[in-house]
């Protein structure tokens, strides 16, 4: 990816959301790679890291996914307001948890990706272990098994990773959220 393609991207909250092994976090560290390269101050909040910080006294019922999504919405506003592209990878499974998420941070700073890749793809690849566990009936409200994952009614963008490259994703990205002018 060429740098120099990246116009001016101003500070806001990108929040990918999917399934887990949908590529959340590969993609969310790429952009931001991108972006820092580009002279862009970028920082990812990851579900997997806030989970094991922030949140750990949270399990997965739906009040404590929503607590979750809580926290990590008040502190990418946080961020965000300081400046910063705020490039959040959580699996955020409900539609409402999402609307929370853009009425804390604002809908003008709130951007939407939704990283579509189903449940058989997310399966096939389980880097780490957690759809074979949920098979095993060793988790239980496992999101795309007996826990519903609404997929969205719109979003800002959806990026198909089980069609489409990290590089490819990485450019709509910012074909869609990049100022090339």
């Amino acid at each position: 990816m060429n740098t120099a393609d990246i116009g001016k991207i101003e500070a806001k909250v990108l929040w990918l959301y999917g399934l887990s092994g949908a590529g959340k976090t590969t993609l969310a560290i790429a952009f931001a790679q991108v972006l820092r390269e580009a002279m862009h101050p970028a920082v990812v909040l990851d579900g997997d890291r806030l989970r094991m910080g922030m949140c750990q006294d949270l399990a997965f019922s739906s009040e404590d996914r929503q607590e979750n999504v809580r926290r990590t919405a008040e502190l990418a506003k946080l961020l965000c307001e300081q400046g910063l592209i705020v490039v959040v990878a959580l699996m955020t499974p409900h539609e409402s948890m999402r609307q929370m998420a853009r009425s804390i941070i604002g809908d003008k700073s709130f951007k939407a990706v939704f990283v579509k890749c189903d449940y058989a793809v997310c399966a096939s690849r389980d880097t780490k272990g957690l759809y074979a566990r949920a098979a095993a009936g060793n988790i239980h409200q496992f999101p795309g098994k007996d826990f519903v994952f609404e997929e969205p009614a719109r979003s800002d963008l959806v990026l198909d990773t089980a069609t489409e490259s990290i590089p490819a994703c990485i450019h709509s990205l910012i074909h869609q959220f990049a100022d090339s002018t």
